[in-house]
């Protein structure tokens, strides 16, 4: 139990460090320059906007993980769980996807640089970076991702 809440203090910390540093565009600079392929969650399903609600449902208990809405390799949207929830109360398990409420997907490439991506998510704050190679959703990014990657891999000082 201890361990549980020592990583979830260090989780929180990291969430809020970098809350900051979206809000006021300060990142480490060893974080300024990597790819965005290196903090991308890679396990995670897309899900066409024609799909059901229902189906949704099944891959968030799956996967534990947001779902982008991925249609002819354009990321359109985000599922997250409210948002499934929401959909199927209101329109059932067998509507599409298309009727549930989701939010903003950004689409980058994997080459695309973390502060890059943090910019865009600072514009942004509900949305999750989709990371899409040749009309393919290879990964997912989003705010809390950034946040623990640059606690565990942002500037240290230098020892004296």
């Amino acid at each position: 139990m201890i361990g549980f809440l020592s990583g979830f203090c260090a989780l929180l910390i990291a969430w809020a460090v970098t809350r900051r540093a979206l809000r006021t565009k300060l990142l480490p600079r060893a974080c300024t320059k990597v790819p965005v392929s290196a903090a991308m969650s890679r396990r995670f399903h897309a899900v066409r906007s024609d799909e059901t609600l229902g189906d949704a449902a099944r891959w968030l208990v799956e996967t534990g993980q947001h779902l982008p809405i991925v249609d002819a390799g354009e990321a359109v949207g985000v599922l997250t769980r409210n948002d499934v929830v929401n959909g199927i109360t209101h329109s059932g398990e067998s509507a599409q996807i298309a009727r549930a409420p989701h939010h903003t997907a950004i689409t980058v490439g994997p080459d695309e640089s973390v502060d890059v991506v943090v910019d865009l998510l600072a514009r942004q704050p509900d949305a999750i970076a989709v990371v899409v190679v040749d009309d393919t959703a290879v990964g997912v990014v989003t705010s809390e991702q950034l946040a623990t990657f640059v606690a565990l891999h942002g500037e240290r000082p230098a020892a004296r």
